[in-house]
């Protein structure tokens, strides 16, 4: 029996990851994390497969698991390795998650045993309409409009809005995705 994962891999331009835990053992990270878990929004604990140590009290770095992240990664380099991956994992009957720059704060980007298509590096087009025309008959809006394609963050988005004048609303951090 062939594994899934040859099959898919036969078939892909951008190719597949096996995911492999690391343990962050460095001091200079971990005196950082030490001294900012009074902060709310700072660490979010529900997926801590690799703990922070404290190398004031002795400890060393454990063993890491993935823990509810996806075991196989396929690297989307064009729509097509997109369309693949998700026809691939229906017929396969694979649980598909999706990531783009981070994580959905909803857990639509992890599973445990899952395939992901990671679409950073997919950039398929942000561009920018003076005056946007829709092709949604109910929709009045026609002023100015940014188009973003897949893998962008909101600080390609603002670089767009700032060249041009226009103000965008995005997420809670720059780095995150429209």
């Amino acid at each position: 029996m062939v594994s899934w994962l040859l099959v898919l891999s036969s078939v892909l331009a951008g190719g597949h990851a096996a995911a492999t835990p690391k343990p962050n053992g460095s001091c200079k990270c971990t005196l950082h994390l030490n001294g900012r878990h009074l902060l709310v929004t700072f660490i979010d604990g529900s997926n801590d497969t690799c703990p922070p140590i404290n190398t004031t009290a002795g400890e060393t770095p454990g063993t890491c698991t993935l823990g509810t992240n996806p075991s196989y990664a396929v690297s989307a380099l064009s729509s097509l390795d997109v369309a693949t991956t998700i026809k691939f994992a229906k017929a396969h009957n694979v649980r598909l998650v999706i990531k783009d720059t981070g994580h959905d704060i909803l857990g639509r980007s992890t599973g445990y045993g899952s395939l992901e298509v990671w679409v950073r590096n997919l950039r398929t087009g942000l561009s920018f309409q003076a005056k946007y025309s829709s092709t949604c008959k109910t929709d009045p809006w026609t002023g100015a409009a940014i188009t973003v394609g897949g893998g962008y963050t909101f600080d390609d988005v603002y670089k767009v809005a700032k060249a041009n004048n226009v103000v965008v609303v995005g997420g809670g951090t720059r780095l995150s995705a429209p």
